[in-house]
């Protein structure tokens, strides 16, 4: 099996580089071809078969223009992946395109999936945001200094966490870490089975 991994570091700058790494070293070690799409450059880990970098995943989180459409197209064609499976991207357009050429999963590491500010805090009191990501959560959020002071940022941090949501719920399958985070994924409108 071909595993195409998705993430925005190859070295290990965290926990899910880390992992990522431990889990594609281990897929090697049983006679599983691994890839990755990243946006560093890799310096320290060769874990990975074939490293593919396409910074502008990142780089433009709202969007998808047609030259990185060709570069996934060409890295779909040359590494034919079983299995892409993505770990830190917020760009759901991105996510969507990659899913739409191969079966897919995503591992959701963190809250940015569900929550602009990524961190599923309240402020002024300070509580968790048990709320689910839609408008009356932005308002909430942004009224509650949960989010970027700058209209035009919160805006496109709510978007982007949108597109991330919108993404995830049409992938095959989402893994998770925790019991919590499948509850905060379902309450958001993922289904259950899914997850």
């Amino acid at each position: 099996m071909k595993i195409l991994f998705v993430n925005r570091h190859t070295d290990p700058v965290g926990g899910v580089e880390y992992y990522i790494n431990a889990v594609a070293r281990a897929l090697k070690s049983g006679g599983h071809g691994v890839s990755v799409i990243h946006w560093d450059e890799a310096r320290s880990q060769k874990t990975f078969d074939e490293y593919y970098r396409v910074p502008e995943l990142w780089e433009d989180e709202l969007g998808l223009n047609g030259g990185v459409r060709r570069k996934i197209d060409e890295i779909i064609g040359k590494c034919t992946p079983d299995v892409v499976y993505f770990h830190k991207i917020e760009n759901g357009k991105a996510v969507r395109y990659l899913a739409g050429r191969s079966r897919s999963v995503q591992y959701v590491h963190d809250y940015k999936t569900v929550d602009p500010d990524g961190k599923m805090l309240l402020r002024n009191p300070l509580e968790p945001n048990t709320y689910p990501l839609s408008l009356a959560c932005f308002l909430r959020a942004y009224t509650r200094k949960a989010m970027p002071r700058d209209p035009v940022k919160g805006v496109k941090a709510y978007l982007r966490a949108k597109g991330s949501l919108d993404a995830v719920k049409k992938l095959e399958k989402i893994v998770v870490a925790s019991g919590h985070m499948k509850n905060t994924l379902v309450l958001n409108g993922v289904r259950a089975d899914k997850v």
